[in-house]
């Protein structure tokens, strides 16, 4: 058994009807999430928290979950995911920087995307540069003095600025931005908007849509899982309307 959030209902599913005792599944349930090697302990934790409370649901209601039940179950795993992503995108900025370091590179621009959280809108797009931009540059003396004068006259703020608190950029759990390493000629010799029309690949779509027929398939699947045909039949017109 994988850390899955419909083959997980399964297991237990079985489990109910089969009449195995509920701490026999939950001892076996932990076992797996204590085996996984992408997620940290605190994650595994809160992990087990949810499905202990969908375990619970199922053996009371004979096998059975309602759409408020699996929202709850699905909301639930899907921080614990996002908080896992939002700690591995933080590691591979680290790695990115890292290398963009040792090509000399200081500059970054944020993606931008189609609708972005409102408390984001005003941070993306734009250019920030690394807060040892003097210690990576600093055996091009005139360099220094050019990427000096950039940031004075733009007011440009680093790239752990935006990252940290109150922003988090990039790291926060649910954040979808990234950021693009930029030539510092390139940000040097050019505007912000020749920048963004040059980069194309920082340009994305809102995955709303995506995301919402990717939580009524999963439905689908567990009402069909737990014999639920009138409750399944709905989340396929649901399917549907989603576009």
């Amino acid at each position: 058994m994988q850390v899955n959030k419909v083959n997980i209902i399964k297991y237990i599913n079985a489990a109910v009807l089969k009449g195995i005792p509920e701490t026999v599944i939950l001892k076996r349930i932990k076992r797996v999430i204590q085996s996984s090697s992408d997620f940290n302990i605190r994650e595994k934790a809160a992990m087990y928290k949810v499905i202990k409370r969908v375990a619970d649901l199922l053996y009371i209601q004979n096998g059975k979950l309602y759409n408020g039940q699996i929202r709850e179950y699905s909301t639930g795993l899907n921080k614990i995911e996002e908080h896992r992503n939002a700690r591995l995108r933080k590691q591979k900025l680290i790695a990115k920087m890292q290398g963009s370091r040792a090509s000399s590179k200081v500059f970054y621009m944020s993606s931008i995307h189609s609708n972005p959280a409102p408390d984001h809108k005003d941070w993306q797009g734009k250019i920030y540069v690394d807060r040892y931009w003097r210690s990576i540059l600093a055996d091009d003396k005139a360099m220094l003095k050019r990427v000096g004068a950039y940031i004075r006259n733009h007011n440009t703020m680093s790239v752990q600025e935006v990252c940290g608190s109150p922003v988090y950029l990039i790291t926060r759990p649910y954040c979808k931005h990234f950021l693009i390493s930029l030539d510092t000629d390139e940000v040097l010799g050019n505007s912000i908007n020749k920048i963004r029309k040059d980069h194309p690949e920082a340009h994305t779509r809102s995955h709303n849509i995506y995301y919402r027929k990717k939580y009524y398939r999963m439905r689908e699947r567990i009402h069909t899982i737990l014999g639920m045909d009138i409750e399944a039949a709905r989340d396929k017109q649901l399917i549907k309307k989603a576009g």
